[in-house]
């Protein structure tokens, strides 16, 4: 009797496994993100490359990224004080031209990539989220390397050299350096079509072998000043003024100092930088969303910090960057959060699946939450001591695992040119396994409902070359691309499978069309499409055609 317990509970559960297994394979609502690095020039363009090489290898990077269906870029438009795109702030990038403040331009033309880049990905129904690094400004530690109309030489007061990479930074505590900032992300937002403003794990800046940050004690002592050291209070006189110019009286308002050390200090610098650059992409299109990369670790676990993950991590956000994530969370000041998890699932002292627990288990609803997987690993060199990366077994398993996890809804990958140099045939993987069917990037609830139908849908076309189907595009720039689902006899199937979803169409074009080339003989097959929009709403299903592909023509059923 026990042993037939055992077995059933056996079976039960193996059951119950696959049916979960099954039910995350392929979901239809996922982030599937690539960051696209320029910072010397690490993923695009290509050192030295003119306009025209630029432009056809930014074109390449998204056949690549398009065949394993990824559906967003994160393009690095601002790598350090630095601009991919035209700017009256900042001067053109030196990666783009070799030498920083020159314009894009050669014997074949000029162009502005970052305009380039948007409209070339949402031609291929891909998001594209401008990345930014809010306080670097150099990447190396000679300043004579920047352009002279550099804000560095107007105002060097605002920067500091940090003793661990010898580069320069803005400083946090600067009131001028936060207004600056986002003076830029209004520049960006205002000027360019992208669909989410996106910085990465650069805050306080990583710490220098001593534990030392940046030297910012001067702004910090500049606090401490205005308080009386006894009373820690700061008090003020305000004039009130009447009807007319005419003071009226003199009001006394007495402010408590707020931090009593360096490093909450440190941390409300950063907060205030969070929140007004969220309070300013909502002001000027509230419906491009800010997302946030951290390090994976935001604190470790230990008597002080309980509330830690499994980890001994040598920085944490909370401690080192000043990062305090979950507070922006629960403040609701990200749209997203990315944690950078690029570890192995057997790290001793930071395991993927360790930290991805933790942060589902931390999961705020304000906010999505997405993971960031490190593409770059697998088969390198660097890494080949380590079985987990000498395959790609480890790194598709790693998305099984988020997408079993209850509350993440996607992975974005480090780095794009690993999509081209395709380490280990990952493509093929992936184009074969997780990222088989073409997904939508998930919603938010302030989304509309998406009207825009398929009207009508012309068929021709042959089962030797192929069934096509036509239909015009919908008038309406919301809309970013179709999706045709296809379902074997006369019947619309489950829309909500991804594996019913044949084609991802780009918009763009007056009529669009597909030609199904998979038809088989004798096959009897129901086709519906489906708009979705600059939202990743979709719409809901066109009429159906239900057809069978004969040898020289099209039979279509009433």
């Amino acid at each position: 009797m026990k042993l037939y317990f055992y077995i059933t509970v056996l079976l039960v559960s193996v059951f119950s496994f696959s049916l979960n297994a099954q039910s995350v394979k392929h979901p239809k609502h996922e982030m599937r993100g690539v960051w696209i690095a320029t910072l010397v020039n690490i993923d695009w363009p290509s050192k030295n490359s003119t306009v025209r090489q630029q432009k056809n290898e930014y074109l390449n990077l998204l056949d690549s990224l398009e065949k394993v269906n990824i559906n967003t870029v994160l393009f690095q438009v601002r790598p350090h004080g630095d601009a991919f795109y035209k700017s009256s702030l900042e001067p053109w990038s030196e990666y783009l031209m070799g030498e920083q403040g020159k314009a894009p331009s050669d014997i074949s033309g000029s162009y502005d990539p970052l305009q380039f880049i948007t409209e070339e990905s949402h031609k291929r129904g891909m998001e594209v989220h401008a990345w930014a690094n809010p306080y670097r400004i150099t990447a190396y530690s000679d300043s004579s390397r920047l352009d002279s109309n550099h804000i560095y030489f107007k105002h060097p007061e605002w920067f500091v050299k940090h003793t661990a990479d010898d580069r320069f930074y803005f400083i946090p505590g600067v009131p001028e350096s936060q207004k600056f900032v986002l003076d830029v992300v209004e520049e960006i937002i205002e000027n360019y079509d992208v669909d989410a403003l996106h910085f990465d794990d650069y805050f306080y800046q990583y710490p220098d072998k001593k534990g030392n940050n940046i030297n910012d004690s001067l702004q910090y002592n500049q606090y401490v000043a205005q308080y009386d050291s006894i009373t820690n209070l700061r008090i003020d006189s305000i004039a009130v003024v009447g009807d007319s110019t005419v003071v009226d009286s003199i009001r006394i308002v007495e402010t408590k100092r707020e931090f009593d050390n360096i490093h909450d200090w440190r941390r409300n610098n950063v907060n205030n930088m969070v929140a007004a650059v969220n309070e300013r992409v909502k002001q000027t299109k509230p419906w491009v969303k800010f997302g946030i990369s951290p390090f994976g670790v935001y604190k470790n676990k230990d008597a002080q910090n309980p509330d830690g993950s499994e980890t001994q991590a040598g920085v944490t956000n909370y401690y080192d960057l000043y990062a305090d994530v979950l507070y922006w969370m629960e403040q609701g000041w990200v749209d997203y959060v990315t944690p950078q998890i690029y570890w192995r699932t057997d790290h001793t002292k930071a395991a993927f699946d360790v930290l991805l627990d933790w942060w589902d288990n931390h999961y705020n609803d304000k906010v999505k939450l997405y993971i960031g997987q490190g593409i770059y690993r697998v088969g390198h060199p660097s890494f080949q001591k380590y079985d987990f990366w000498t395959s790609t077994d480890g790194f598709t398993k790693q998305i099984d695992l988020v997408r079993a996890s209850k509350h993440t809804e996607g992975s974005m990958h480090f780095s794009a040119k690993y999509f081209v140099t395709n380490p280990l045939n990952i493509n093929q993987v992936l184009g074969n396994g997780q990222y088989k069917y073409p997904a939508i990037v998930p919603s938010y609830d302030y989304a509309e409902s998406n009207n825009s139908v398929i009207a009508e849908i012309e068929v021709s076309g042959s089962r030797k070359k192929g069934v096509k189907l036509q239909w015009y595009d919908i008038l309406d720039n919301d809309i970013r691309y179709y999706l045709v689902y296809r379902f074997e006899g006369d019947k619309v199937g489950d829309i909500e499978n991804a594996e019913n979803i044949i084609a991802k169409v780009p918009g763009y074009k007056l009529k669009q069309e597909f030609i199904d080339t998979s038809v088989k003989k004798w096959k009897k097959y129901t086709y519906v499409i489906t708009s979705v929009d600059r939202f990743n709403v979709e719409s809901k299903v066109s009429k159906y055609i239900t057809l069978k592909g004969k040898r020289s023509s099209v039979k279509v059923y009433e």
